[in-house]
């Protein structure tokens, strides 16, 4: 499942109390206080000097950006909730004596920004410049290929500063439904953001909705879902079609294989080509990873079952067994994993890890034509749990049910 991130995409609504509303409306409608640059600045230096702000710095901090915010007293801390934030715990450093700490709420440098720039597109003085000037470059280079959401809106900020997507905060019994609301009233910043209080006309849920000076037009997008790589992609978007053919391109590799050449070279000087332990060649634990990988992803599992071939000295470790699975045509079409061990009970006793096989070759006898030969080499062996229904299908035909016991 893949969430698409655009500066200038759909609306984002969040829920608060009723007063957090209100209070903003307040602030909205006083005249712009000038902003305190000098703490501003000091708290800046020690949030990088630090690497965190705690919460009574940052309601510091936004209270010297917009003074106004101070005035109506407004609580940050929950609208820093409301707004999705979550604070992280640190404490100062114990001396040797302590015996015990305090824990402090505090937020590290990217989220900071993240909350500037989002409180700015509610139409208040928080503008994060002073934060994203620090913070871009050590996010500008291409050698950065992930980034977090609060990363990237520090990277696009300079680019879709007063562009972004209409922001909107409703009170806790806001339904979403927008039919029987009306705007009660409305005004425009100094900095061009339009602002628009709409309250219901029979409860008294409430809703604040602002909009951008300069709002970016949106793409044309459609969610896609590849028949063949399984991936969901956004149609029309370029960012995300270039990582869906990156990835098709990848996951290809074992959904629709072609003959490896290290595999028919196998096959031609050993009969036992199929097997993979830890004294095989790398280019076979690559393979079984990549296996293992795609039973993870249709599985829903945490992590694949088979060691990353990148960590060399685990791989060296392995007592596991594996095997790729090949075809007539000497194409490696799946692949399965024995652990020994693998019961505490039965420390003796072999069990069926996974068992992997590309879709377009299920059905074919693949896994048939090796099950008497695996029984022969691990005896009594335990199929591990949880166990797909195909899986229970094909114990049940063989008449070895009792495997998952």
């Amino acid at each position: 499942m893949i969430d698409f991130q655009e500066f200038g995409g759909s609306q984002r609504t969040f829920i608060t109390e009723r007063q957090i509303i209100e209070q903003l409306w307040s602030a909205l409608k006083l005249p712009i206080r000038t902003s305190r640059q000098r703490p501003v600045l000091n708290l800046i230096a020690k949030l990088f000097r630090d690497g965190w702000m705690l919460s009574a710095d940052l309601e510091d901090l936004i209270y010297a950006l917009d003074p106004r915010l101070e005035e109506i007293n407004l609580d940050v801390s929950k609208l820093i909730a409301a707004l999705r934030f979550s604070w992280e715990k640190v404490c100062f450093r114990p001396r040797s004596i302590a015996t015990g700490v305090i824990e402090y709420n505090a937020l590290r440098p990217e989220p900071i920004a993240a909350v500037l720039i989002l409180l700015e597109q509610f139409g208040l003085q928080t503008p994060a410049y002073e934060l994203v000037n620090k913070l871009l470059p050590s996010l500008k280079p291409r050698r950065r290929k992930i980034l977090t959401v609060e990363e990237l809106d520090i990277l696009w900020y300079p680019r879709f500063r007063g562009r972004n997507s209409p922001v909107a905060l409703g009170s806790e019994n806001y339904d979403g439904d927008w039919i029987r609301m009306r705007e009660d009233e409305s005004l425009s910043t100094p900095a061009g953001y339009k602002a628009r209080l709409y309250r219901h006309k029979t409860d008294d849920s409430m809703l604040l909705d602002v909009s951008a000076p300069r709002p970016r037009k949106l793409m044309q997008t459609k969610k896609m879902i590849c028949t063949e790589c399984g991936l969901e992609w956004l149609k029309g978007d370029p960012e995300s079609s270039l990582l869906h053919r990156r990835e098709h391109k990848k996951r290809l590799i074992y959904l629709r294989p072609l003959p490896l050449s290290e595999m028919i070279a196998e096959m031609s000087i050993n009969e036992n080509s199929e097997l993979v332990t830890s004294a095989s060649p790398m280019w076979k634990h690559e393979q079984m990873h990549l296996r293992a990988v795609a039973f993870r992803r249709e599985m829903h599992f945490d992590f694949p079952q088979w060691v990353s071939p990148e960590n060399k000295a685990a791989v060296a470790k392995t007592k596991a067994h594996g095997y790729l699975f090949t075809n007539n045509e000497q194409v490696i079409v799946g692949a399965c994993s024995f652990q020994p061990g693998a019961r505490l009970a039965e420390p003796d006793r072999w069990a069926l890890d996974w068992v992997w096989i590309a879709p377009v070759y299920r059905g074919k006898g693949i896994l048939d034509d090796r099950w008497d030969k695996f029984k022969q080499q691990y005896g009594n062996f335990w199929v591990s749990h949880p166990v797909s229904e195909a899986m229970q299908s094909f114990l049940n035909r063989h008449g070895d049910l009792d495997m998952m016991k």
